[in-house]
């Protein structure tokens, strides 16, 4: 299939902390859409039980609290199985993508999963990147390329709020090129 054919899996997560071997996701979401990134064929998110340590600073990043997620979170394997089915022959897409990869690697590997997207995966943070360097932008956070492009980011530091302002800035880039 034409890597131009292929369906796009917007991916975000919040995490315990900063490192996939010692904190986990608390928050994933993502969207899948047509390869222009215009048409969403899915939406989700949901909230998920971390099986390692909470870095408390992450916490107060991403508003992680044990007694809320105890109630509504899944766990990690459920959210996985669900991503693998959703993301099939997909190209994985995120603001800052390997961090987020590594974790879903991570997290794929331990409920004895693999990834069945295809295996280019598109960084909005580097597509931004020349915009920093021409001046634009003073970093190439997802805030400041949203700000960039009058996308507003209602949830911040929220894998749903985060993977609609990454589509909304893949989506402008897309128009700019």
């Amino acid at each position: 299939m034409d890597a131009r054919e292929r369906k796009l899996f917007f991916f975000d997560c919040e995490t315990g902390g900063l490192d996939p071997d010692v904190s986990d996701m608390v928050e994933v979401a993502w969207l899948l859409t047509d390869p222009s990134g215009q048409t969403v064929f899915e939406e989700f998110s949901t909230k998920v039980l971390p099986m390692l340590p909470v870095d408390p600073a992450a916490a107060r990043i991403n508003g992680y609290d044990p007694d809320v997620w105890a109630r509504e979170a899944v766990e990690q394997s459920i959210a996985m199985r669900r991503l693998v089915g959703v993301s099939k022959d997909a190209v994985f897409v995120g603001h800052n993508a390997q961090f987020d990869w590594r974790y879903v690697f991570s997290a794929l590997r331990r409920a004895g999963l693999m990834w069945g997207g295809d295996y280019h995966i598109v960084d909005t943070a580097s597509l931004v990147w020349p915009l920093l360097m021409c001046g634009k932008l003073e970093k190439v956070k997802l805030e400041s390329a949203a700000a960039y492009f009058g996308i507003q980011n209602t949830a911040p530091h929220t894998a749903l709020g985060d993977v609609r302002a990454c589509r909304d800035v893949f989506v402008a880039l897309t128009r700019r090129f």
